[in-house]
């Protein structure tokens, strides 16, 4: 179930209580159909944050769906109960998308054959993030990706 952080407030009930992070957290069953379901939750989750140009918001959601797949299809398999966690965070001009699942062994790069249908998701999250990486003794994968307009190197 999704859910978003909000300071404690004394005197005032948590429903008027002004966000302290932009977070949406959720654990969903490692199982294909759910991998859409992590797209329009990050969706969602970022057209109600301000300040997310919609160009990267869409490159977001394209990495929230690279690294779900990742988890489901490589973080325990599909035939176990495990859940999959997302953690979708706007902060400091950035956004920090992390999956975790039940597996330690990291996620990394391949090189895909031309012909191949698989194999070029973390290629795409790379070009997209700023920067990824793993952390939790490899379980989680994380990304950053910028909110703001980046120089471009020369």
């Amino acid at each position: 179930m999704a859910h978003e952080h909000f300071p404690r407030t004394p005197g005032r009930p948590p429903s008027h209580a002004e966000p302290l992070w932009n977070t949406v957290e959720v654990f969903l069953p490692s199982s294909p159909p759910y991998i859409g379901m992590s797209r329009r939750i990050a969706a969602g989750a970022m057209e109600r944050w301000d300040g997310i140009p919609p160009e990267v918001a869409a490159d977001t959601v394209l990495i929230v769906s690279e690294l779900m797949t990742n988890a489901v299809q490589h973080g325990g398999g599909t035939d176990t109960p495990q859940a999959v966690g997302l953690r979708i965070e706007h902060s400091d001009g950035q956004l920090l998308v992390e999956v975790t699942d039940s597996s330690s062994k990291p996620a990394r790069l391949k090189s895909a054959g031309v012909q191949a249908t698989n194999g070029r998701g973390l290629q795409l999250v790379e070009k997209l993030a700023t920067a990824w990486g793993t952390s939790n003794t490899n379980r989680t994968t994380w990304a950053r990706v910028a909110t703001e307009p980046q120089e471009l190197a020369c």
